[in-house]
């Protein structure tokens, strides 16, 4: 399994909006900005998250992104899944690798297990990791 380029951006852009102040939402122009995405790019990830339901927007001034839901509601898996829909239908396995079907099997078993762990970890997670580790680093640098 590869996470491709689209699924990369899309979680660090939902991460982003998870960061943020739940009151105001993020324009694409500062999700491009802060990560260096292209807002065009950044137009088709969004357009997909907002299909699945995974965040919305709003027009006008002050308007921008902001999730649909609570962190605890959205998964890592949910996000690849959203902008990527082949990312665990089509398993992608090395040309050389597929003349040995036990590798097949290993590599179907390793790939249900990262989609399982992928499920289960959520955005509230994350966040919580990242406010652990800026503690972390903030203790080592003062």
């Amino acid at each position: 399994m590869k996470l491709s380029t689209r699924a990369g951006y899309a979680i660090t852009s939902m991460m982003q909006l998870a960061l943020c102040d739940s009151t105001r939402h993020l324009t694409l122009s500062e999700i491009s900005s802060s990560q260096g995405i292209s807002i065009s790019y950044l137009e088709q990830i969004f357009s997909k998250l907002r299909k699945r339901g995974l965040v919305h927007g709003t027009r006008g001034p002050g308007g921008g992104y902001a999730l649909s839901c609570s962190l605890d509601k959205i998964s890592i898996a949910d996000i690849i899944t959203a902008v990527d829909e082949s990312a665990y239908s089509n398993q992608r396995i090395d040309m050389s690798l597929q003349s040995t079907s036990n590798v097949q099997e290993l590599w179907s078993l390793f790939s249900a297990q990262l989609f399982d762990y992928l499920d289960k970890l959520t955005l509230a997670e994350i966040v919580e990791r990242n406010k652990v580790a800026n503690l972390t680093s903030n203790k080592e640098v003062g």
